[in-house]
């Protein structure tokens, strides 16, 4: 089996478990949503600017990693972005490599490490807002996240050199030896991703308060904790199902007794609207030297 025909099987394997997980959601939830409240429109476009700045500081995080200017980066990363939302996850992740090694002119293995890097730092910063949403709740347990999330980042710019080992892409003659961060750089690039997701997790929280389903700024920052990770499985149109399963788990067990249905749909259109928009403003944009397919 080519990769090709692995892709194809992939991508149909993810539409299965999203319709099947889509089906068993809606209806055990459906009726949530059967209801029309009155919408607020500069709530909701509110939370449209701030989803839309997380995407934007995606961006200004890989440039600071990569050591190049954002605006060379955000075709491909857009691009990237947008593929991972409709295609199943990591189909984007490949082609962010290669076209973020292009434009940044690093070798692939390079920029499979920093961005590797970028994704540690995203579940740290996952589990940071995880922390923030079961505080009330769990405090010893909280603070053991946060603890974990800080510590276990550190210790992933300060192995570097070690776990790279792991990943199966050839070294090329001008490969740089690896080296940390170190701690300074580290925190703050966690802080940065912190920010980017707790902008989402404020989207979301006003998204909830505009179609009249809202829930608490912590609960908005577990969704976004469980809905960022899911988008990790290979299972296109942003997690769709397991998206909304996630979602709402999370929404239950922090916010007992409330019908948030409509809040878990809304968020996804949204999320998957901005995929879309993504794609289309990366086509638009000049290409330079940014390769418009993968090898």
């Amino acid at each position: 089996m080519n990769r090709a025909h692995r892709k194809q099987l992939l991508g149909a394997a993810g539409l299965l478990v999203a319709a099947g997980l889509g089906w068993t959601w809606w209806e055990r939830h459906g009726l949530e949503i059967s209801a029309s409240p009155t919408v607020n429109p500069w709530l909701g476009a509110t939370a449209l600017i701030c989803l839309s700045a997380a995407i934007a500081l995606q961006i200004v995080r890989t440039s600071w990693l990569m050591g190049c200017r954002p605006k060379g980066l955000t075709r491909p990363l857009l691009m990237a972005h947008g593929m991972n939302v409709w295609l199943p996850s990591m189909m984007g992740d490949l082609f962010e490599v290669w076209a973020v090694a292009k434009v940044a002119k690093k070798t692939k293995r390079s920029t499979l490490i920093l961005l590797g890097h970028r994704f540690c730092g995203t579940v740290a910063a996952l589990m940071v807002l995880a922390a923030i949403a079961i505080g009330p709740l769990a405090p010893s347990i909280s603070a053991a996240l946060i603890a974990a999330a800080v510590g276990g980042y550190l210790l992933i710019d300060r192995t570097l050199e070690y776990w790279v080992r792991w990943l199966r892409v050839e070294s090329e003659d001008d490969d740089a030896r690896p080296r940390p961060l170190g701690a300074r750089a580290t925190l703050a690039h966690l802080g940065l991703a912190v920010t980017q997701h707790g902008i989402e997790a404020a989207g979301v929280f006003f998204i909830g308060i505009a179609v009249g389903t809202a829930v608490a700024p912590g609960a908005a920052a577990g969704m976004v904790s469980i809905i960022e990770m899911i988008t990790y499985l290979p299972i296109p149109m942003g997690g769709a199902g397991a998206n909304h399963w996630g979602a709402t788990t999370a929404l239950q067990w922090l916010t007992p007794g409330r019908n948030t249905g409509l809040l878990v749909v809304t968020a996804h259109g949204l999320h998957v609207g901005l995929g879309a928009v993504t794609i289309g403003i990366a086509s638009m944009l000049g290409r330079d030297d940014t390769p418009s397919h993968t090898a």
